[in-house]
């Protein structure tokens, strides 16, 4: 019986070290944070034709307890131009996600990629992959592309497509404007295209590849069934009038050839000036350390408006302070002007005599106009009088002493 108590207590205590042992496993594993990363695509086959297109939305989001650094990388098929955007990088490929642990949304991205006129009727798959920087997680989204019948390699006789991305744009007259163009090579084999502009008089083109603003060309070499976006400047002469002139652009290779009609609208120039009214001079006057204010105008003298006037101080004496009321004017109309006041606070030490003050009016779109105006610093009132008391006082004692002195 004691034999059996005792066997009893044994077997009892094996079995609380089991549950203790299997307690502090357990402790451990839920100490240890989670990881988990999901990535998906809403559309994961489709079909589409050679030369078009397209933009698949994917999401990335992380169901762990920590944040995770994410690198992405896309496996395509070859002369596809494949790239992952978001909308806050707008063009700019995206290549790492950096993911906090339960975020309010996850990170929306967007797969881009345009199938090659050349591309063969035919099934295709594109494969995005996200792993953390460990390596310790990877998750793959597999896109099925089937490009379509009909619209497989061009078979048709060659051709060049021109795509504005506006019809029409603004200008003022001694100013530059910029339309930029994606020309498109569908034909089966690479060219050479050059490009051309019909201007009127007093507008002159040139022409830069939108990778290289830098440079200017006259032809461009653009790969069967790909697409180069090209920048055509124009300086518009100063005494090019106000309307609306007729541009076309043209790019060709060989027989191959294609123009686009575009539009600049030239309007009136403003012009920004410093005046001052009929009765004011371009000098003041000043007490060193005291403020002064004068009135000056911010002037439209052109035919255009003027937007965004700002104002700043060119040039002024050491420790003097100039501050300008408004600070900046959104608009000021033909022939217009606004009132601003400066006030101008010489230092208190400043030395009676001549000073000047450069003052800058400017708008990024009218240029700049600079006044020079003069500053005259008069001794203070108060020290003058102060200088009286103290010589009428100094006279005082001497007369006093001279007294006493008689008297003995």
């Amino acid at each position: 019986m004691r034999r059996t108590i005792a066997g009893l207590g044994s077997l009892v205590m094996v079995v609380l070290l089991l549950l203790a042992t299997l307690g502090v496993s357990s402790a451990g594993a839920a100490g240890e944070p989670k990881r988990d990363i999901v990535f998906y695509a809403d559309y994961t086959s489709i079909g589409v034709a050679a030369g078009q297109e397209i933009s698949l939305d994917l999401t990335l989001d992380n169901k762990g307890d920590v944040a995770e650094d994410v690198a992405l990388s896309i496996a395509a098929p070859e002369k596809w131009e494949t790239t992952l955007t978001a909308w806050a990088t707008k063009d700019a490929q995206v290549r790492s996600v950096h993911l906090e642990p339960a975020q309010e949304s996850p990170k929306k991205l967007t797969l881009k990629t345009t199938i090659p006129t050349t591309a063969e009727t035919g099934d295709y798959t594109i494969t995005i992959t996200a792993a953390t920087r460990d390596l310790a997680m990877e998750r793959s989204v597999d896109i099925s592309i089937e490009v379509l019948e009909g619209g497989a390699a061009y078979t048709g006789p060659a051709t060049v497509e021109l795509k504005p991305d506006y019809p029409g744009l603004g200008a003022v007259p001694g100013g530059n404007v910029e339309f930029k163009i994606e020309v498109t090579n569908k034909s089966d084999e690479d060219k050479t295209f050059g490009f051309a502009a019909e201007v009127p008089a007093h507008i002159e083109a040139q022409f830069s590849p939108a990778f290289d603003r830098t440079k200017n060309i006259s032809a461009l070499e653009i790969k069967a069934g790909e697409s180069q976006s090209i920048i055509m400047k124009l300086a518009v002469g100063s005494d090019v009038e106000q309307g609306t002139y007729q541009i076309v652009f043209k790019a060709s290779s060989g027989e191959v050839s294609a123009t686009v009609p575009l539009q600049v609208k030239v309007t009136a120039k403003g012009k920004l000036i410093w005046a001052i009214g009929p009765d004011e001079k371009l000098s003041a006057k000043a007490t060193a350390g005291k403020k002064t204010t004068i009135t000056i105008y911010a002037a439209n003298n052109g035919e255009g408006p003027i937007e965004n006037v700002s104002f700043s101080t060119l040039s002024k004496p050491e420790e003097w302070t100039v501050e300008f009321d408004p600070k900046e004017i959104p608009y000021i109309e033909p022939k217009g002007y606004v009132p601003v006041e400066v006030t101008i606070t010489p230092k208190g030490k400043a030395i009676a005599g001549d000073y000047r003050v450069q003052l800058q009016t400017s708008s990024a779109r009218e240029g700049s106009d600079v006044l020079d105006y003069r500053i005259r610093v008069e001794t203070s009132t108060s020290g003058l009088v102060i200088g009286v008391i103290v010589v009428v006082a100094v006279l005082a004692v001497l007369l006093g002493v001279f007294l006493v002195l008689r008297r003995r």
